[in-house]
């Protein structure tokens, strides 16, 4: 029996490869579906993940390269997609601000706002809350599934008024979720399922109605982003 040239059978193995890593199911990797990076036109903020979630700025303007809310009327707005909803994937939503040091504590003030716990449905939120029996801030991601179970994880946010820069993320796994504040994780085992709802994203405020608002943030906030689990698809080609 003649041997098959050693070029043919490589060719043949590596069609064999190929045909077999098609069939592998799809994974799953963390992918930026938005990200508002300190660039305004007019009154569009535009999204920078490629995923067309352009968002809408109503009394922001521009200051060294980020946004700056007024505390009093500011906030922008990104419509709902399938891109920003999350459904039962991991996913997580961050901001980097930065608050004066002449700021006085004395209300909450919205960071990151998808629904409300005042509202029916899913919601999730990175807030500092104020304690007016301690007169104290606290850092807080909260969210609540479309069963009803809700979770939230806090830290002290009293410090934030220093004038710095300052990265807060949440974040919603499997079986966790967690509270990054700088580089500082705190976590809490719990497991939440489908977070998709139809309301819209707002930053620096939250929306209790159709056209109110209330807890605006009062600084300059910038690299907002939003990262979502997704699923890629194995290809031959």
């Amino acid at each position: 029996m003649a041997r098959l040239p050693r070029r043919l059978i490589a060719l043949v193995v590596l069609a064999l490869a190929c045909l077999l890593f098609a069939a592998l199911p799809a994974s799953a990797a963390s992918t930026r579906v938005l990200h508002y990076s300190g660039a305004l036109s007019g009154t569009t903020v535009p999204d920078e993940s490629g995923f067309g979630n352009n968002g809408t700025a109503h009394d922001i303007s521009l200051s060294g390269g980020a946004y700056s809310f007024n505390g009093k009327s500011s906030y922008i707005q990104t419509r709902a997609s399938s891109t920003v909803n999350p459904g039962s994937a991991a996913f997580s939503y961050s901001v980097t601000i930065k608050l004066p040091i002449s700021i006085t504590f004395g209300r909450d003030f919205s960071l990151v706002r998808r629904g409300s716990s005042k509202l029916p449905g899913p919601y999730y939120k990175l807030e500092m809350v104020y304690m007016k029996a301690t007169g104290n801030m606290r850092l807080e991601c909260a969210l609540r599934d479309a069963s009803g179970a809700h979770a939230s994880v806090s830290a002290r946010g009293n410090t934030l008024n220093d004038g710095q820069w300052h990265t807060l993320t949440c974040s919603k796994a499997a079986k966790t979720i967690s509270l990054t504040e700088d580089g500082h994780v705190r976590t809490k085992r719990v497991t939440l399922g489908n977070m998709s709802n139809t309301r819209p994203l707002t930053f620096g405020a939250e929306q209790v109605g159709p056209t109110s608002f209330w807890e605006h943030f009062p600084g300059l906030m910038q690299k907002i982003v939003l990262t979502k689990r997704m699923s890629l698809r194995r290809s031959s080609t």
